[in-house]
């Protein structure tokens, strides 16, 4: 858990607010069908498993105050 190791590598008291989180994909401008850019599994996927890593974090006690996306 990176969000850990910081904390513990640092020794951070303060809060740890996370201000960007993501990725593209190559072509994705190019994207014509509303299904694809409505539906994206492979998106979804990486922000569920991103934001359960941060919950995990939240649960061991990491003070994560806010993130945006």
């Amino acid at each position: 858990m990176f969000l850990c190791l910081i904390t513990k590598k640092w020794k951070l008291k303060s809060s740890i607010t996370i201000t960007e989180f993501g990725f593209t994909k190559p072509f994705e401008g190019t994207k014509a069908n509303k299904a694809d850019i409505i539906f994206d599994s492979q998106r979804s996927f990486y922000y569920k498993k991103y934001l359960k890593g941060i919950l995990i974090a939240i649960s061991k006690g990491i003070n994560v105050v806010r993130y945006l996306a």
